[in-house]
């Protein structure tokens, strides 16, 4: 429905309860995901990803909730394009919260992606603490020298950032010693 005034819609929004906002947003995500292609797609993936994850209490389908984790990361990463950092660390982390029970064997490449990408939006907003966590359970789990490259990227851009060369040559000598 369409309202003429912002309190009207509020005032019949509020009127729903909570299983019935999650049932309405989730049928709005999927009418977009099924009903859009293409170009068109790439241009509603915020609004469409957005009201998903307002509706993600009552996916219960595995493969469901694994396509919505991966609309998240695509969703962070177009953030993360457009300099909206925290906004992406936000899909991202969405992401990361509607993986399986131990993702790091079910889904590899989805949790990866999702833990590299939630590193470098968590350095490039500043939150040097949920960078690391995020850094240190990646390089447990990374299985070759090129993934783990890409996390310790990240961790160094954050000591140059911070103007602590010094942490930035410790942390690259772990990685420097694999490749060489």
């Amino acid at each position: 429905y369409v309202f003429h005034h912002d309190r009207i819609h509020e005032a019949a929004y509020s009127l729903l309860t909570d299983e019935e906002k999650w049932t309405l947003h989730h049928r709005i995500g999927r009418l977009i995901l099924q009903n859009t292609a293409g170009e068109e797609l790439s241009a509603k993936l915020f609004y469409m990803v957005d009201h998903l994850n307002l509706g993600v209490q009552i996916i219960k389908d595995g493969k469901e909730r694994q396509e919505l984790a991966r609309l998240n990361l695509e969703a962070g990463r177009k953030a993360k394009a457009s300099a909206a950092y925290a906004p992406a660390f936000g899909y991202l982390k969405n992401g990361i919260d509607l993986l399986e029970e131990n993702p790091w064997i079910k889904q590899y490449d989805l949790t990866l992606d999702l833990y590299t990408e939630s590193t470098e939006a968590a350095y490039l907003m500043g939150d040097y603490e949920k960078m690391n966590a995020l850094a240190e359970a990646a390089l447990a789990h990374a299985k070759t020298t090129l993934e783990k490259i890409k996390i310790y990227t990240s961790r160094i851009n954050a000591c140059i950032a911070r103007e602590d060369y010094k942490g930035a040559i410790d942390v690259a000598m772990p990685i420097l010693k694999l490749i060489t």
